[in-house]
Parts: C-alpha cells; structure tokens; sequence
C-alpha cells in the first residue's frame, strides 16, 4: 500500500508540519482557497450522478480533514484507517512516498497542486501539508466529508511549541530533509503565521481557520471533532458502525519528540 514501505523514524521525522493557511486572520490563504484571496465558503456539490464514480479519472477522497496538526490528527488518521475509510494521508506519507517531497515544495512555492498524484491510492486526508489546501480538495471531492479536528488551545499551542515549532528550527545532515524543512518553515512560519509564533497570534490564526472551515460548509457535511470524545460522533457522522475497541490515541508530544530526534528513548 502507499502509505507503508518506510522506516517509522524516517516518516515521523518529515512530521514537522506544513500548514499554509495564510497569515491574515480573517480566512485561509490564496492558494490555500484555490485562487483568490481571504476566505470563502465551499461550492456545494452538484447533483451526484447515477455511477459518478466511472465519470472520474481518479479515486475520489472520502473525507478530507482541514485541522491543524497537533489537534488530534494522528489519532483521526489511525481511526478512519480501522473504519475503512484509509489509506489516510498524514504528513508522514510526504517523506514515505517519492515524490511528494518535491511536489509539495512546488506547492508551497505557489505552483499547482498535483493532488492527483499525491493523492493516488488515498480515500481521506487529515493534517499537513493538505489542510492547508482544503478548499481546493473540497471542491475537486465535491462528496466528501469533512471532518475538522478540534482541541484546547491552551493545549495545543503547548504542543506546537514543543513539537513542531521546534523540530522544523533542528538542522539535519540529510540534505532532502533539510530543503524539506525549509519549505515547511515557509509554509508554517511565514505563510500561515507571518513569522509570529508568539501564543496569542498563533491562536487567533487557528481559532480564524476553524471559523472560516465551519462557515464555509452546511452542518451536513461537516463534523468539529474533539478525539477525546472517541468513536461515537466519528462514526454517527460518517455512518459507519461503531468498532468494539478502544478509539486510537497517538503521537502524544513525548513520542513526536523522539521520533523526531528532539528527544532520546527513555
């Protein structure tokens, strides 16, 4: 499968985040919102055809997840990987999948996102460097779901500051993770937050892309998600059955941090 095939600190170490939703805080960025700037709401999808899947060139993603990194999205992803709505693309498929490394640098660069082949083989997405593009998913999966990854700021932001903000400043003997983290300094530092990591900036950003995510789509279409709440709305939302094990909870802060190298194993 796509997703698989490399090493788990190899991914886990490209798992230093891309977000590109822009530093202004009234909505996403324009290339995050497929042209244009500021933000928007979603076209809604025109009628679904009788066999709309055969008039399509490509597998179409199924759910698409606009949340920030470090709200839950590894937990989200290992969850719609046991619901059968995976492959999940997370941001440690980009370092597992050749390619993608350099497609999504074009990306962050200003270049047309080749979404066709990053996502080839995929059903769903959460996390960076996608989020950042959601509106432009959204409306090539115009049947998708979205569901968006919510949590404490107080909490994430604690998160951030100890996980990717630091991973992402870390030097690297390993030359294409190097040009790697300096795309996503660009897209996280500069283009989402302006070069402002302080807390109270780097939050109004988050809190201004959750609102233009829920004011941009119906409720039908959209679940605000907390993980801590488990399978339940998950699953009425996507109406699949509810599993009989316990929901997923992964890639806490101590274990980004050795992945990543921040940390040594206990």
């Amino acid at each position: 499968p796509p997703h698989q095939g490399a090493a788990l600190r190899r991914r886990a170490v490209s798992w230093v985040g891309t977000e590109r939703v822009g530093a202004q805080l009234g909505g996403v960025g324009p290339r995050a919102c497929g042209g244009g700037g500021g933000g928007g709401g979603v076209p809604p999808p025109p009628p679904r055809p009788v066999g709309y899947a055969a008039h399509y060139r490509r597998p179409m993603l199924e759910v698409i997840g606009p949340g920030f990194g470090r709200t839950g999205t590894m937990s989200c992803k290992a969850a719609l990987d046991q619901l059968g709505l995976g492959p999940c693309y997370h941001m440690i498929e980009a370092y597992a999948n050749e390619g993608h490394v350099d497609a999504w640098t074009r990306a962050i660069q200003g270049e047309p996102l080749e979404s066709e082949s990053l996502f080839a083989g995929y059903r769903s997405t959460v996390d960076w460097p996608a989020c950042s593009f959601w509106k432009q998913l959204k409306v090539e999966n115009p049947y998708a779901k979205v569901v968006l990854t919510r949590r404490d700021p107080d909490a994430w932001y604690a998160s951030m500051a100890n996980t990717i903000f630091e991973a992402l400043r870390a030097e690297s003997d390993d030359e294409q993770l190097m040009r790697w983290r300096v795309a996503l300094r660009r897209l996280i530092f500069e283009q989402t937050f302006g070069n402002d990591l302080t807390r109270d900036h780097v939050v109004r950003v988050l809190r201004a892309h959750e609102n233009d995510v829920i004011a941009s789509l119906p409720e039908s279409a959209l679940l605000v998600f907390d993980v801590v709440d488990g399978w339940p709305p998950l699953c009425e939302f996507l109406g699949v059955p509810v599993p009989d094990t316990p929901f997923p909870h992964a890639n806490s802060t101590a274990e980004f941090r050795v992945w990543t190298g921040l940390d040594q194993p206990a």
